[in-house]
């Protein structure tokens, strides 16, 4: 990030000194110095588009950076003109979530000093610290030093401080804030929204893109709809990167793994499917569930909510296909598999049918669990889709599923 031309977007405001204090840090050190934050050089309008288009509402914000990994963002209203030394701070949250955060730039840097990102929700701001689930940011305590020499105070080391400046804040500023936005923001209208909703799946073309449309339709259901259970979700655990190693080494489909990489901390609710997270597909694969698919060479992808899954053969790369969960897909029913489909019984001794005995118990009296009769078994109960990727699945699953609860 260049200074100058961080600092153009800025042209005509009055700005707090101590913004251009901190983008020097940034400069000098490795812009990690707070979980979550990010300076963002341009104008940023994405979120505020969600409100409205005109003019006067969108340079009644100005942007300062992303609050969040998922794009949240942290900007100046400009509610005393062209001053913004002393001017609220604002969080935007995807579909509609705007809070107050701070009174002023001064305030907000102190809350950075806590290395945590925000939770914004609606009706609410936290900064939720889990001390045993935690990496500070790189130049974490460089910028902890710099902030007591610069903005002489003390750094935030709990919850109860940043959420006594946030109610002090909001004491002041979010009713006014509210009334401010309401003058702008359009009615809902359910069929446009529902119409344009199918025109932006259908134009989709990446996963930041399906996520996006997931994030903006769970919000945009919380506010205009709060009466129905969401048919699209949004769950935030943690990022594994050991878990995303293990599926590496397991040959999963590599466009699955690059979803993972990106959004592997999340799970999502398609109405009709749930994707789960890196480190439930790695549990997954390692139950004994589906231990007879996972000895067969296929890897499962991700669930229906209901126990069914949808799985890849790991020797071809582009096929997924259905499995129910009610057939034979545990070792422990291998003896109902020969017995159902095969007519044999390890115990029958006077069996004279075609299966060789060879190939289904090994030297040590086991049963061989890839065995050619297991593999054809399994390759007769799974059944085909039409996606070729995980991508193409994850996108037909969102359209489906979003014509299927809105009866289209």
């Amino acid at each position: 990030m260049n200074k100058e031309t961080y600092l153009k977007k800025y042209s005509g405001f009055e700005i707090p000194k101590s913004l251009k204090q901190l983008i020097e840090f940034s400069l000098e050190n490795d812009p990690s110095f707070s979980n979550g934050f990010e300076f963002l050089i341009e104008k940023s309008e994405n979120l505020l588009e969600f409100y409205s288009a005109e003019e006067k509402f969108l340079e009644s914000f100005v942007s300062i950076g992303y609050a969040d990994e998922i794009e949240s963002e942290y900007a100046f209203w400009a509610k005393n003109g062209y001053d913004l030394t002393n001017t609220p701070i604002v969080a935007f949250g995807e579909g509609g979530i705007h809070q107050i955060v701070a009174k002023n730039f001064d305030e907000l840097v102190r809350i950075l000093t806590f290395d945590q990102e925000p939770l914004i929700d609606w009706g609410e701001i936290s900064f939720l610290k889990d001390e045993n689930d935690f990496e500070s940011s790189i130049s974490a305590k460089k910028f902890h030093i710099w902030f007591e020499n610069i903005m002489k105070s003390s750094i935030i080391t709990s919850n109860e401080e940043i959420e006594a400046i946030i109610v002090d804040a909001q004491e002041i500023y979010q009713s006014d804030l509210e009334k401010w936005i309401s003058e702008f923001y359009e009615e809902f209208d359910f069929e446009i929204y529902v119409e344009k909703s199918l025109t932006r799946i259908e134009a989709i073309n990446s996963y930041k893109g399906l996520f996006d449309f997931c994030r903006d339709f769970e919000q945009t259901s919380k506010t205009e709809e709060p009466e129905y259970n969401c048919p699209i979700w949004v769950f935030k655990g943690k990022k594994e990167n050991q878990a995303i190693d293990q599926l590496k080494k397991s040959k999963y489909p590599n466009d699955f793994i690059e979803w993972h990489q990106s959004y592997g901390a999340f799970s999502l609710g398609f109405y009709s499917i749930k994707v789960i997270s890196t480190q439930s597909v790695v549990e997954e694969n390692e139950s004994n569930y589906w231990s007879l698919l996972t000895h067969n060479n296929y890897t499962i992808l991700t669930t229906d909510g209901s126990g069914n899954a949808y799985i890849a053969n790991k020797n071809i790369d582009s096929e997924i296909k259905f499995i129910d969960h009610n057939n034979y897909l545990q070792i422990n029913t291998i003896p109902d598999i020969y017995e159902e489909y095969y007519n044999f019984s390890i115990d029958d001794k006077s069996y004279n049918g075609e299966i060789d005995i060879d190939k289904v118990i090994d030297d040590n009296g086991e049963y061989i669990l890839n065995s050619e009769y297991i593999a054809k078994y399994i390759s007769e109960i799974v059944e085909s889709t039409s996606y070729t990727s995980f991508f193409s699945f994850l996108k037909g699953k969102l359209d489906e599923g979003f014509r299927l609860y809105f009866g289209l």
